[in-house]
């Protein structure tokens, strides 16, 4: 089934009255649909996804009530559809913000996130970097020695299960709507349970912040948050594994235009 052809299926939606293609930056097919003289956002799952698809979908219920997201209207249990309120505003990467000032948005929602009570998976990096080392053409020796390099690279983090909290997992511009000069946190599709650590090195790694930037970032989030304070050297554990996933997802997904060979070299350097 096409994705039009999908929309045409989810009943909540009939009788639609206009399909407007949204394809900026998004890795399934998303819609804005006119329906019953309301729009809304559609997001078509190119495949179905698996369980961790009823966790993203509670969260973004949480945060959509909290008016941290877009609030969800309508899903499909079994993974394929959701449909969200519309929201209307540019991305923080089409903003003209200054890159400190975006910085600083991001922080903020960092805070908010980690400060949300809510236990979703737990993340497991090993695994997923297992699932996207099978999708991608690498010689057997080298997924193996990457797969033991970060084996080591976990065991030296010393996972503190005490700090957990709420992580997006996926902190970019692009995820970031600014709507009546408000942030609105889209995409929580690597929603997960993690050190607070890791969503801070996911963001800096995504957004390719200057690394002389990193302590003064952490300075801002630990003078905001009301918890025990970020450490800069787990961050910095962190942002090896964080660019390594990001690499590997790249990669698997098609979108290898999307980074150099410099890029893929960096990423698996300290893994090979």
């Amino acid at each position: 089934m096409d994705a039009i052809a999908a929309l045409q299926a989810i009943k909540f939606l009939q009788p639609i009255s206009d399909v407007e293609p949204i394809e900026s930056g998004l890795s399934h097919h998303c819609f804005k649909v006119t329906a019953h003289s309301n729009s809304y956002f559609v997001k078509v799952y190119k495949t179905a996804t698996n369980a961790s698809f009823t966790e993203q979908i509670k969260i973004e219920q949480l945060t959509g009530e909290q008016g941290l997201s877009p609030k969800v209207i309508d899903y499909c249990r079994l993974g394929s559809y959701c449909v969200y309120q519309y929201v209307a505003g540019e991305t923080l990467l089409e903003s003209d913000a200054s890159n400190s000032d975006k910085n600083t948005m991001l922080i903020d929602l960092l805070v908010t996130c980690h400060a949300i009570q809510h236990k979703p998976i737990p993340l497991d990096i090993k695994q997923s970097i297992k699932s996207l080392i099978q999708r991608i053409k690498l010689a057997h020796s080298t997924k193996s020695k990457i797969i033991d390099k970060v084996s080591t690279c976990l065991q030296a983090l010393a996972l503190n299960k005490d700090e957990l909290v709420l992580c997006h997992g996926d902190l970019n511009y692009s995820n970031v709507l600014i709507a009546d000069n408000k942030p609105i946190l889209v995409d929580w599709e690597y929603g997960c349970l993690a050190e607070k650590e890791y969503d801070i090195a996911m963001m800096l790694a995504i957004n390719n912040v200057p690394a002389e930037r990193y302590s003064a970032i952490i300075d801002e989030y630990n003078l905001k948050a009301q918890s025990t304070p970020a450490k800069l050297s787990k961050v910095i554990q962190y942002l090896s594994l964080c660019e390594l996933l990001n690499t590997l997802w790249f990669m698997q997904s098609n979108n290898i235009s999307k980074i150099t060979d410099a890029n893929i070299a960096q990423a698996l350097k300290p893994f090979v």
